[in-house]
């Protein structure tokens, strides 16, 4: 059986919380959630969510800052950030993209366009940690074989320095 995909929402309205807990859980999503920045970044390493929905304006840590500390960590970095906000300046959504935003959804949020980039953005993260996990499979493979060539290359040697100390030998006679 398939896991389910975890989505991890981050608004300090519990309110916000609940709309988006009752959007997602019905497709098939298993939805955990954050009151605010500093939760979400504890969070986010334990359970490894494939998107996260922030909020950007909280209280105690906005969700630049929640973006920028989770981009800056090796083990969070991948993982899709949609900013999930009602601030619909420019400005606010290029400071959203410097900050490490992968994509925007405007409250009130619109169930199919949630719908639309979550399962776009899971996809993402899946290719994402494929990628990851080839990559580690090809270096673990290089390493081996380059211990091999190694053992390979230190055995033609000790059979050279063998055969050239045998023939010094059989020279002296």
């Amino acid at each position: 059986m398939q896991e389910k995909n975890t989505i991890l929402v981050v608004d300090d309205e519990d309110t916000n919380l609940r709309l988006m807990e009752a959007m997602l859980l019905p497709m098939g999503y298993e939805v955990k959630t954050a009151p605010d920045g500093e939760k979400a970044i504890e969070d986010v390493r334990q359970i490894s969510p494939d998107v996260i929905l922030l909020d950007i304006m909280m209280p105690k840590m906005d969700g630049f800052e929640v973006a920028r500390r989770l981009r800056r960590d090796e083990t969070t970095r991948t993982i899709p950030i949609v900013m999930v906000t009602g601030l619909n300046e420019v400005d606010d959504r290029v400071k959203a993209l410097e900050a490490g935003a992968d994509d925007f959804l405007a409250k009130p949020v619109d169930m199919m366009e949630l719908k639309a980039r979550v399962r776009s953005l899971v996809k993402v993260k899946a290719y994402n940690d494929h990628m990851r996990n080839y990559q580690k499979e090809l270096e673990a493979e290089v390493e081996k074989r380059t211990k091999e060539l190694r053992n390979a290359f230190e055995e033609i040697k000790k059979s050279s320095l063998d055969s050239i100390y045998r023939l010094s030998k059989a020279a002296e006679y």
